[in-house]
């Protein structure tokens, strides 16, 4: 009853899931191509791709991790 009201708790949230969503299309709109990896030698760019897969698959984990507890939060003010 005292704490941090449920409308500021998911005002909070959203922000950060927007700001997540940011990251994400901002990552996706990056050039990203295999003869920028060429001089590093064979595998180089599948090795990128796999950690540009990672990252986008961990951002993707945060913003629906924000997002569970944002409904959580909902609910419980209902």
């Amino acid at each position: 009853m005292n704490g941090t009201s449920a409308k500021m708790l998911l005002e909070g949230y959203d922000t950060a899931m927007e700001k997540l969503q940011d990251a994400m299309d901002s990552i996706s709109k990056i050039e990203f191509n295999a003869r920028d990896y060429y001089p590093q030698g064979p595998g180089a760019f599948e090795q990128a791709r796999e950690e540009r897969i990672a990252l986008m698959q961990r951002l993707q984990q945060s913003y629906d991790d924000l997002q569970t507890i944002a409904v959580h939060i909902y609910r419980q003010k209902r």
